[in-house]
Order: structure tokens, then C-alpha cells, then sequence
């Protein structure tokens, strides 16, 4: 780790007033530049995430996402919500040994993960998993809309579109870059209501939900956007189905997931979010835009690693095979 990440753990107890010195806790993701440390203040426990080669973009981008997960926890949403400093700052910026650093900080919250656990054991956890998602989407439209583009002193980075053009300049192969085109003028033609569209977390799925005492608290706004609801929807769908198949002792049980998982995540859903029933029988395009996120992300490892499913996954993104077996419809029996 490059000796300036210490000195600005250092800089970041200063600032926050944390027990010195902080504990390098983890890297903040396989393609990100920032490392994450560990700190305690009395008997609280924080983490602080330290990048060193921020863009305008990428300020301006957290300091949003994190003033909604402060809105979030303001309206009683079981959220990790910015630790602001002294200073009363959500992120601090500096400047240390030549490069422009940023960093920001919040509690931590006693709580673990989703384990190797069979589905058949888990109808509570997506029910309130549902319930988490349909929170979300009841108080959006109380968040503050954007300004028009007219009135805009800085540009809006949590548009889905700007998600949409970033992974268009990393898609390398023709066919899957008109696959993504033509899907944007897709959604595009969709409506965006006040009841359908709005700002959400954008990536809930179980690595960015924690097993507390209270219920589920969720974490990691590093990809909240304004988007359609049902992106959130389709989302979970396909963590939960890639989870099962990819990264579980339990892919005997995928066969029956429409049952275990989906049918109670859905009516849980529907039951106390019910203006988003239509846009249900959207969800294939929903999950294919996210399958096509994280072939952009996961790309260069697929490659080395498992260039079969890379091929396999590019071909069912090009030929849009569905991802579900059956329609929404068939399995709610609606």
C-alpha cells in the first residue's frame, strides 16, 4: 500500500477525532483505488474510505449518493449514513505528497452478511429484504428532484444515463455495444412518473445488506442513481439467482428459486409497494441491463478465469435470451 494511504489515515483521525492510529480494514473494491480503514473513538468503532486519485466526477457523484443515504436515515430507512466532521462535512478533501486525496466516514453497525444458507430457509429475510426495497421507493418522491438542466450549476451524475455511458465506452465488442444502445432507447421509452422513476439505492443485493439485531441495515451507495424502481427489482433478482447458481453449496435449489425466492420477494413487494405491478412485466429488459453492468465489470476477470461463461454470458446478452424461465405473470399467477 503506498506510504501516502498512511499518512492520510493519520490525517483522517485528526480530522474526525479517532484513537490513533487506524488499522488498514479492507480494499474498497477489485477495480477501485481507495482503501478503507478502521477506527475507534471511545467505545464506537468507524471506517473511513481514503482515495487518493479522485476525479471532479467522482466527488461530486459520493457527495449526492451520500446526502440521499442521509435522507434516508432522516426518514427512518435502516441505513449506514455519513459520519460528518467537525467541520460539518460529508467529505473531506486535502491535497498530500502531490495528489489530490478525499475521504469520508461512517459507523460501523454490529451485523454480518447473508452466510451459505439453502433458500428454503430464507421466506423472512426476502420479505424484508422486499420490504427494504418498497421502503425506498415510498419516500422518493419526497427527495429533491434535480434541477433542470437550465437551472444547473453542476451537471446531475446520478442520472441512469450517466450509468449507461460509462459502460458503453467500456463495452469493446459491436454486437453487445447495439444490444446496450438499443435498450437504452428502450427504457428511454418508458415513463417515468413520479411513481415508477426516481432516486434509488441501485445495487441491493445480499453483500450490501447486514444481519443486525434491528433488521437489515443497508450499505454501500456507491451506485445510487436516478433510475426506474424496477431496476432495483430486477437487481435483487439477479443477485440472488447468480448467487444460488455461482456462489453457493445450494445450486440443487435453483430449479425451485421461482418458488423459494421470488414468489414471496414480489408479493411482499406488491403488498406494500403496489403502483409498480405493470412495470413487472418489463423486468426481462430491467435484469438484462443489469446483466450487461456486470459483464462490463467483471470482463477482464471472466476473461482470464473463465473465458467460457464470458462467451456464454456475451451470447445470451446478443441473442437476449430471458433470464427467467418463466414471466413474472406465469409464476405470481397473476
Amino acid at each position: 500500500m503506498p506510504k501516502r494511504y498512511r499518512k492520510a489515515a493519520s490525517f483522517a483521525a485528526d480530522i474526525y477525532g479517532f484513537d490513533q492510529p487506524g488499522t488498514f480494514f479492507a480494499k474498497s473494491h477489485l477495480h477501485s483505488t481507495a482503501s478503507i480503514f478502521h477506527f475507534k473513538k471511545s467505545d464506537a468503532q468507524y471506517l473511513c474510505k481514503i482515495d487518493c486519485s479522485p476525479t471532479a466526477h467522482s466527488y461530486s457523484a459520493m457527495l449526492q449518493r451520500f446526502e440521499y443515504a442521509e435522507f434516508l436515515h432522516k426518514a427512518g430507512i435502516r441505513v449506514l449514513s455519513p459520519l460528518r466532521s467537525p467541520q460539518d462535512k460529508i467529505i473531506e478533501c486535502f491535497h498530500l505528497d502531490e495528489c489530490d486525496c478525499m475521504l469520508y466516514a461512517w459507523p460501523m453497525i454490529p451485523g454480518t452478511t447473508l452466510t451459505d444458507i439453502a433458500p428454503d430457509d430464507l421466506k423472512e429475510y426476502y420479505q424484508d429484504w422486499a420490504k427494504l426495497i418498497a421502503g425506498i421507493h415510498w419516500i422518493a418522491k419526497d427527495y429533491p428532484k434535480p434541477p433542470s438542466p437550465l437551472e444547473a450549476s453542476t451537471q446531475d451524475f446520478l442520472n441512469w444515463h450517466q450509468e449507461w455511458s460509462n459502460a458503453l465506452d467500456k463495452l469493446s465488442e459491436p454486437a453487445l455495444k447495439a444490444v446496450w444502445q438499443e435498450l437504452k432507447a428502450e427504457l428511454d421509452s418508458y415513463s417515468a412518473s413520479e411513481s415508477k422513476f426516481g432516486m434509488i439505492h441501485n445495487d441491493i443485493h445480499p453483500q450490501n445488506m447486514l444481519m443486525s439485531d434491528d433488521g437489515l441495515y443497508l450499505i454501500d451507495f456507491d451506485r445510487a442513481a436516478r433510475h426506474f424502481f424496477v431496476q432495483d427489482i430486477a437487481n435483487a433478482i439477479y443477485s440472488e439467482y447468480s448467487r444460488i447458481a455461482y456462489h453457493s453449496s445450494h445450486k440443487s435449489r435453483l430449479k425451485s428459486l421461482d418458488e423459494l425466492f421470488l414468489k414471496p420477494f414480489i408479493n411482499t413487494y406488491l403488498e406494500h409497494y403496489p403502483s409498480l405491478i405493470s412495470d413487472l412485466e418489463k423486468i426481462e429488459s430491467f435484469i438484462l441491463y443489469r446483466r450487461i453492468l456486470m459483464y462490463c465489470i467483471f470482463e477482464d476477470e471472466l476473461q482470464l478465469y473463465a473465458p467460457k461463461t464470458k462467451k456464454k454470458l456475451a451470447d445470451d446478452i446478443i441473442l437476449r435470451t430471458p433470464f427467467l424461465k418463466r414471466s413474472i405473470r406465469e409464476i405470481l399467477k397473476l
